[in-house]
Parts: structure tokens; C-alpha cells; sequence
């Protein structure tokens, strides 16, 4: 960041993506229940989406199964009537992975209510058929004008673009962003969206200078995501953008469940290599679950100078026990005292508080 040639790896949740209007895990819960809720009538089933339901016949079409579209209906519903108890929609996908049809429509919901999240958020650029730019002074406020989401230039990737063009030409820029690996447990894609369409717009990039900074813009998620961000004439397409029942049954596909688990072992490479060559580690937030801890470090010590990390909604006591399993897995070899000394710093704050936070400390140059 504000030194290029250090190595940063974020490690980015449900939390993160809040700032732009994204829901985190039991909002999530809520906007499946109201997807997932089909209505049977005497007329038949009524659908609150008809792109879901258009999503499960094609599924059955495929199946080359009929009984397979009632069996889905009968999943969603399933689904729908148990998020108030669920601990999220992963949790309970994780419960019943032996049931396809539950997963099948269970990677549908989330594929359905994460692009329509998308759309509603503060990052969304397409306006019919023409793409305008990121408006990053919009946010979102209620009808008494309270702010509910702030716009995306006070959020933490606002933060952050700051850091990465300070006091640089773009040749600059994309050198510090190949010091960065962003491993993301979300299944949007707000941070390539935020970065491509604020640095074409900082750096007046034309269309191959944009195909080259996003292939030089490393996120790596670990449950799959919604799939690549189309790149088309300079055209930055594809976050919210309307689909069709094909399209969303693609999205749902590169969806990852629990007990599917990462799956691919070059990812797992990638994840172990960005924290064995890493100056800071930073966590944005994440709710620390042990099973993605375990995604994260695959039980190895690592040796990594500098750790933060946002806790906010974590008790003291949970926080106190975070940042002992921080501390040991990645200030392995470092004396104990070397957590009192600040290597691991953990804040109850958000994730562009904690850019403010340690401002001075980010953009230290060597």
C-alpha cells in the first residue's frame, strides 16, 4: 500500500461488503426467505421470482426429470421456512449436503439474492444498455435522510484506492496492486468492480489497459463467487446485471458449499503461498469461523510481521481468543510477548475505520 514493494494479503468478509449495501450473513437469511417462499394455490405454485422459477424448470429440462421442478418448489420452500433458525444459508446447505435438490436450490437462492444485492448496492453501474460510471459521492439514505449505506468513496476500498495512488503514476499503482492478494469469503464481486471502474477513471485507461489491470488484480475466493466480470470495449459489465435463467444457473454452479469445500488444490496453493511471503495481513469483516481459519491456514504456521483485523460484533472474551489463533498461526517462531507488542491487533471499529486507524502505519514507505 504505501509501500509497493511490501506484500499484503486481505482477508475479506460478509462485513466488508456491508459498506456498499450488501448483506451480510443473516440478512442474507431474510432475502432467501422471501425468494425461497413459493406459494401453492389451487392455480399451482406462485413464485415471488419468476427468473427462479424459469431457473428450476430449466434445471428439470436438463434433468430430462419433470418430477425434478416440484421436488426444487418443495426445497425452496424448505429452504425458506428454516432461515429464521439457521445459523446461515451455508450452515444449512452444509446439513443437508447429502440432498441434492436442497443444495440445488439452495446455490440458486444464493446465486438469485447475491446478484440482486448487487444491483441494489451503492457499486452498481449499468443503466439499461449503456454502463455509466461507479457514482462513488452516492449513498443510500431513508425517506428522513438518515444515511443507511455511505457511498463507496467512504468505505474501506475507498480507503484504500487513496493508499494505492498516492503519490503515484499508474505504472506505480499496478505494482502495489500485484503486492496485493485479496481472499474474499463473499460471493460478490465488489472488489474488482470498485477497482476497476475507480482506477479507469483516476488513470483515464482505455479498454486493454483495463483487461491488463484486472488480470493483474488477484482475489481469490475460496467458496467460488458469482463468476468474471465481462470486459467488453472498455465496458465493465456483469455486477447486478439482468440475466437469464442460463446465465444464473451458471452463477449458481460456482457456488461452493461447505462440505463441497474449496476443492481445488491450486487455490489452496495460492491461499498458503500469499501468507508464507506475507508483510501484513489484514481482516475485513470476517466472522472467523474455525472452518474457514482452517481453509485459511491448512493447519501450518506461518511467519507474517503484522496482523489487524476488525471484530466488531465479537465479544471481548471471543476477540481475546481470535487473536490467540491469529497469533499462532501466523506469528509462528515469534516470541509470546510479541502479541503485547502489537504484531496482532484486533478493533471493535468498521472496516473503513480500521484504514483510518492505522493510516499512518499503511502508508509508511521503506
Amino acid at each position: 500500500m504505501g509501500d509497493s514493494e511490501r506484500t499484503n494479503v486481505f482477508v475479506v468478509g460478509a462485513g466488508a461488503s456491508r459498506e456498499f449495501g450488501l448483506p451480510t450473513g443473516d440478512d442474507l437469511k431474510d432475502v432467501i426467505k422471501n425468494f425461497g417462499s413459493v406459494r401453492k394455490t389451487r392455480e399451482g405454485s406462485r413464485f415471488p421470482d419468476e427468473l427462479l422459477r424459469d431457473c428450476f424448470q430449466f434445471a428439470a429440462y436438463n434433468k430430462k426429470d419433470q418430477n425434478w421442478f416440484l421436488e426444487l418448489v418443495t426445497a425452496s420452500s424448505f429452504i425458506a421456512e428454516n432461515m429464521s433458525t439457521a445459523p446461515s444459508i451455508d450452515n444449512f446447505l452444509h446439513t443437508h449436503g447429502h440432498d441434492e435438490r436442497v443444495v440445488t436450490a439452495g446455490k440458486l437462492l444464493i446465486a438469485r439474492s447475491i446478484l440482486d444485492a448487487e444491483r441494489r448496492s451503492t457499486l452498481f453501474a449499468e443503466r439499461g444498455d449503456r454502463v455509466d460510471g461507479i457514482d462513488f459521492e452516492r449513498g443510500e439514505r431513508n425517506q428522513d435522510g438518515t444515511e443507511v449505506v455511505p457511498p463507496p468513496k467512504w468505505s474501506w476500498l475507498g480507503e484504500l484506492f487513496k493508499l494505492l495512488v498516492a503519490e503515484r503514476d499508474y505504472e506505480a499503482f499496478t505494482r502495489s496492486i500485484q503486492n496485493i492478494t485479496f481472499i474474499s469469503f463473499n460471493y460478490d464481486r465488489c472488489i474488482r468492480q470498485f477497482l476497476l471502474f475507480a482506477a479507469r477513471q483516476y488513470f483515464r485507461l482505455n479498454s486493454d489497459m483495463v483487461e491488463s489491470l484486472n488480470n493483474q488484480i488477484k482475489v481469490v475466493h475460496p467458496y467460488g463467487s458469482l463468476g468474471e466480470l465481462s470486459l467488453r470495449g472498455g465496458e465493465i459489465r456483469g455486477f447486478g446485471s439482468q440475466v437469464d435463467h442460463r446465465a444464473l444457473g451458471q452463477m449458481a454452479s460456482g457456488i461452493h458449499t461447505f462440505t463441497e469445500g474449496v476443492g481445488d488444490s491450486d487455490l489452496t496453493s495460492e491461499i498458503t503461498a500469499s501468507f508464507a511471503t506475507c508483510d501484513v495481513a489484514i481482516f475485513l469483516g470476517f466472522g472467523f469461523l474455525p472452518l474457514n481459519l482452517k481453509i485459511l491456514f491448512s493447519e501450518q504456521k506461518f511467519r507474517v510481521p503484522k496482523v489487524l483485523g476488525t471484530s466488531l460484533g465479537q465479544s471481548d472474551e471471543s476477540s481475546k481468543l481470535i487473536e490467540a489463533e491469529l497469533y499462532d498461526a501466523l506469528i509462528h517462531g515469534s516470541p509470546r510477548s510479541s502479541r503485547r507488542n502489537g504484531q496482532v491487533i484486533l478493533s471493535t471499529i468498521t472496516c473503513r475505520e480500521l484504514f483510518q486507524k492505522h493510516a499512518r502505519f499503511l502508508m509508511t514507505r521503506r
